[in-house]
């Protein structure tokens, strides 16, 4: 069972490699040539935005890979860029994805640490620490 369930995760691991993989290399061309068809707002967009939504453009290329090639083909029209949130909407929503991600990420940190399994004094620690020291006398 052990051995079945260790397949199973290097397999769903190796699909999840060369799933980012091919979107890495989707990334590239995606920025180079397609960004402006599906979203005519990007341009003149710095480096940084481009680098920002990178791990996005590969988590999602498959869907953006059909957007792609339905505009190419005239089938899906490119967002106007007159149609697209203000700068300044857009910097209000991402002030309020800080301010909430300034709160969550440590309650949740805190709320792991207090919830978690604490050693009894008279257990040794799992795994390398497991082996009793002596106390050092001075």
């Amino acid at each position: 069972m052990d051995r079945l369930f260790e397949n199973l995760v290097m397999g769903v691991l190796a699909f999840l490699a060369l799933y980012f993989l091919f979107g890495a290399i989707f990334g590239v061309f995606f920025h180079w040539r397609g960004i402006h068809r599906i979203d005519a707002g990007v341009a003149g967009s710095g480096i940084l935005f481009r680098v920002l939504i990178t791990p996005g453009i590969m988590a999602f290329w498959p869907w953006l890979a059909i957007r792609w090639q339905r505009a190419a083909a005239g089938l899906e029209l490119a967002i106007d860029p007159e149609h697209t949130v203000s700068q300044k909407g857009l910097r209000r929503l991402h002030g309020l994805a800080w301010k909430a991600l300034a709160v969550a990420i440590p309650l949740t940190v805190g709320v792991a640490l207090w919830t978690r399994a604490k050693p009894l004094p008279d257990q040794p620690l799992p795994g390398k620490f497991s082996q009793s020291i002596a106390p050092v006398s001075h």
